[in-house]
């Protein structure tokens, strides 16, 4: 715009002048009072920024760069009158397919602007998502020459998005998961620095990263921090476990806090909800059972062949309910018998010797009423007010060969859950184990811990174990081992080097009696405990180590394992026989832990601690000859006194090992006070860590100074002069700190911690 203006002014002189324009009048005061001219300028993020900050818009035009949604950025387009007369703004328009992200403000039409002077608006980039923006700014003007300019808009809108997640209806006390995906178009990497749940219902939702539970209180946020780089994502598994039956909701917060600080809200959403169908047992004060949907146990015991006919058939009964909170009618659709040792209907199976007394009808409704204490009926008298009772029982006029289980399963109109399942089992006589502890051991030792060295004596601990029968018929243990529990279902050979752990029993196998009456084998099964048992088999596993820690590793390993020794017990309980790892049931019934804790006593007493500073010693070049001095400075961030004991200055020899530097072999000298000396420790804790933490001397009241003088008389890289040497002398400070003692005859990790490098070349 410059280069016009002064091709106009030219023009109109050559005019004046041509015209006579001697006359006395001036030249300049002519040409001001009958043109105005329109200089445009503009600046970003400042309403009056230096001079030099302006920039030529119609030329360059106005670029806003990248810029996250819902943020603003801003330009200042400055309009100057470079003439006399004045210049009016007529009009300024924002055009094009994507002006949706731009406004002006501050712009009024028809706006006069005098001579030399100026006015001007404010443009706003606003993006109002991820994408392009490109727009034209027209200002038209009364300038003559140049009356409609029109600058270039251009700027780039970024976004971090996050979803919603509705986990739509799922069964209470069922787990359903679902991720949340943050996603941004930056143009570089962004961090997330919080998450956390808000709302009351945000205890039915959780989330996992990396293995992490999150909280879930607006009160107890969990800060941590996540990288997310140019186009990637990141997933949030979160889970939906209801408890109730009802809708729940909650919002997880995201706080992202670089390039640009932005709060993402993503709203969760669940309806839990709850199966109509109930059963309950045949006590009027039990509670009716709320695990849905796993199936049901009925265990109609050991049952032995009738004699004489006298005896009458084991029973069982309980009840169908309709738990539901509306109107609706529980109906029971068809009840269906299956016997689980041949897989086959009842009916199809004569030979089985259980019968069925009652049982619902199809067609049967049931109302979601209270419970009436005393009105429990049989099915075939049910109205649609009451509960439905179930009874079976066992014809046991022929004995049992073996373990006879049936399953029962009910089929209702309940959309949630429409089949409800149940086991009846009769057991034949046989033995039965109960051990004990059956929980295993997790007990505590206690060690000492002095300054954080952990020291233990060699101990021996002796864990009590005990086995009895609660069966009808002698049991037989065939062995009794020890294992190793990897994960929760694998299982291998315990290593006694690694846990010491020896098992002080023998002579197997070993025969354990049945208890003589009825009632004292229901008192040993239903306690699980051989304490009143008349049969014992009472041992001890034994462990002895000087490291008593490594009984056991409850972390997981490298692997992702876990280390926990287990007991396990062989036997011809036809339950828990313990004799196959890959029996399902072996991880649940059989292993016996044992874990061991070491906790270990404060037994520490005040000490000295040095801290030598420069640790990284000295590197530079010097130019010719000349004497230099490096200053080292010690002092102590301990709770005890420090003795220096001496300063001394060795050399890298062979075998990376160091030799004590020879007077008259490198040109150096040491110029420190006499010791030994003595430093007092910082008078306050706060002092003593500060010193301790930052590895300097700067703010300790007590140092002991002094210097290391090189004197060099030649040129070349005095730590690289002799074949099969380092010759870079290393300072070291022999002191009373027991833990950098500094001495090389006592102390194993000398060069690596007690050795302050000086490395000098001379040019």
């Amino acid at each position: 715009m410059k280069a016009r203006t002064c091709f106009v002014y030219l023009v109109v002189l050559t005019v004046f002048i041509l015209s006579g324009f001697m006359e006395g009048c001036s030249c300049e005061e002519e040409l001001a009072a009958i043109e105005s001219y329109v200089e445009v300028y503009a600046a970003m993020d400042a309403d009056e920024p230096d001079i030099d900050k302006r920039f030529d818009p119609v030329e360059k035009g106005i670029e806003f760069g990248d810029l996250q949604r819902s943020f603003t950025r801003t330009a200042f387009v400055y309009i100057e009158n470079s003439g006399a007369s004045k210049l009016t703004v007529k009009d300024a328009v924002i055009s094009g397919d994507e002006n949706s992200a731009y406004k002006l403000e501050g712009f009024k039409k028809d706006t006069g602007v005098m001579g030399n002077k100026e006015t001007g608006f404010t443009v706003i980039f606003a993006p109002p998502g991820s994408g392009d923006f490109k727009a034209d700014l027209k200002i038209t003007t009364t300038d003559k020459a140049t009356p409609e300019v029109t600058i270039k808009l251009s700027g780039e809108g970024v976004d971090v998005t996050v979803n919603d997640l509705d986990f739509g209806e799922v069964k209470i006390k069922n787990n359903e998961q679902g991720d949340i995906i943050v996603e941004h178009t930056h143009k570089s990497e962004i961090k997330i620095s919080e998450i956390y749940f808000t709302d009351e219902s945000s205890e039915m939702f959780s989330a996992a990263l990396t293995n992490t539970r999150l909280v879930q209180k607006e009160s107890e946020l969990k800060e941590f921090e996540e990288i997310i780089p140019e186009g990637e994502s990141f997933v949030i598994t979160v889970n939906y476990f209801p408890l109730n039956h009802q809708e729940d909701n909650a919002q997880m917060i995201i706080n992202v806090t670089e390039p640009d600080p932005v709060l993402l809200t993503a709203t969760l959403h669940g309806s839990g909800v709850s199966p109509t169908v109930a059963l309950k047992r045949d006590d009027t004060q039990s509670e009716a059972l709320t695990d849905f949907y796993s199936t049901h146990e009925f265990d109609f015991g050991v049952v032995k062949e009738k004699e004489n006919g006298s005896a009458p058939n084991p029973e069982m009964s309980f009840y169908i309910l309709n738990i539901g909170d509306g109107d609706d009618d529980l109906e029971i659709q068809n009840v269906s018998w299956l016997d689980l040792n041949t897989q086959q209907p009842m009916e199809e199976d004569p030979g089985l010797k259980y019968s069925i007394t009652a049982k619902p009808s199809e067609g049967t409704k049931l109302k979601a009423v209270a419970l009436p204490e005393n009105n429990l009926i049989d099915i075939s008298t049910l109205s649609s007010d009451q509960y439905a009772k179930v009874t079976v029982d066992f014809d046991n006029s022929v004995r049992l060969e073996t373990t006879r289980i049936i399953n029962m399963i009910v089929e209702t109109n309940d959309s949630i859950n429409p089949r409800v399942q149940v086991n009846f089992m009769a057991r034949v006589p046989s033995a039965r184990i109960i051990r004990y502890p059956i929980g295993g051991y997790k007990i505590q030792i206690e060690g000492s811990d002095e300054d954080g060295d952990h020291q233990m004596d060699t101990l021996e601990q002796n864990f009590a174990f005990k086995a009895c029968n609660a069966g009808e018929i002698p049991l037989v243990i065939s062995s009794i081992n020890m294992l190793l529990r990897q994960t929760n279902t694998e299982f291998i050979a315990l290593d006694t080097n690694e846990y010491p752990y020896t098992v002080d029993v023998s002579g197997f196998p070993i025969t354990l009696q049945p208890e003589a009456t009825e009632e004292a084998r229901a008192a040993v099964g239903s306690l699980n405990d051989c304490s009143n048992a008349t049969d014992v088999l009472e041992f001890n596993v034994v462990g002895k180590s000087p490291e008593p820690k490594m009984y056991y590793r409850d972390t997981i390993d490298e692997n992702g394992k876990l280390a926990i020794p287990v007991v396990i017990f062989e036997s011809d309980d036809p339950n828990k026989p313990c004799d196959d790892i890959a029996d399902a049931k072996f991880a649940s019934d059989c292993p016996i832990p044992i874990r061991i804790q070491t906790i270990y006593q404060d037994t520490y007493e005040p000490k000295p601690k040095i801290v030598m500073h420069p640790m990284e010693g000295y590197e530079e070049t010097i130019q010719g000859v000349q004497e230099k001095r490096y200053r080292f400075v010690a002092c102590n961030s301990g709770d005890a006194h420090l003795s220096i004991n001496a300063v001394k200055l060795y050399v890298e020899g062979n075998s990376d090992k160091y030799e004590l530097m020879q007077a008259g072999e490198y040109p150096y000298t040491i110029d420190a006070p006499t010791t030994p000396a003595t430093l007092a420790p910082e008078s306050t804790k706060e002092l003593q860590d500060e010193i301790a933490a930052l590895g300097d001397c700067s703010n300790a009241t007590n140092t002991f100074e002094f210097d290391i003088v090189g004197n060099f008389t030649a040129t070349g890289q005095i730590f690289n002069e002799e074949v099969g040497k380092y010759s870079v002398p290393a300072v070291v400070i022999e002191s009373s700190d027991p833990k950098t003692p500094c001495n090389v005859v006592i102390d194993p990790s000398f060069d690596k911690k007690c050795a302050m490098h000086i490395k000098i070349t001379v040019e």
